[in-house]
């Protein structure tokens, strides 16, 4: 082969100098080494996919590499709230009298979960702000970038998509 080496891409050379401080901030918010990574490599590759959107820019915007890292963690620390909630959410009488009704409950809880992750980021925030910040809609609207009304219709349709997903009558009938 040839005597040089090759230069690593200048998006390599970003990766390998930014992941142990993308794992360290994440893993501060999130509390699990193996998450943290897992977070690190798809705010990685989300900051990747914006960067090739957006080829003029001159310098590569780290800030926006440790935002979008910041916001899935938080999400991943939200998406495991709701699922104690709803695990919290199981009539205690019906577990020690129902097998069933405990097993349907995960089962409602696990769609929920599912149909919360698949919803689109700003949707999924103004939902979880509302229901676990106890946030207005204003406040959901500034922090968000839009209006009040926006911010309602946005929790709306978090709401709608997850009554959908656990409603019984959507599920398959032969199992």
């Amino acid at each position: 082969m040839g005597g040089g080496r090759r230069k690593p891409p200048e998006i390599e050379r970003h990766y390998v100098r930014e992941w142990r401080s993308l794992v360290s901030r994440s893993r501060r918010i999130v509390g699990c080494p193996f998450v943290a990574e897992e977070i690190a490599q798809e705010a990685f590759l989300r900051w990747m996919v914006k960067r090739r959107r957006c080829p003029e820019a001159d310098e590569p915007e780290l800030g926006l590499l440790y935002r979008i890292l910041r916001g899935l963690s938080i999400d991943t620390n939200r998406a495991k709230a709701v699922r104690r909630r709803l695990a919290h959410r199981v009539p205690v009488d019906a577990a020690h009298d129902d097998p069933e009704q405990v097993v349907l409950a995960q089962d409602v809880a696990t769609r929920a979960e599912a149909a919360l992750l698949a919803l689109p980021e700003r949707t999924r925030a103004a939902f979880l702000m509302r229901r676990d910040q106890e946030m207005s809609f204003a406040e959901i609207g500034a922090a968000l970038g839009v209006s009040a009304a926006r911010a309602h219709q946005l929790a709306g349709n978090a709401l709608s998509a997850l009554m959908v997903a656990i409603d019984d009558e959507n599920e398959p009938t032969d199992r």
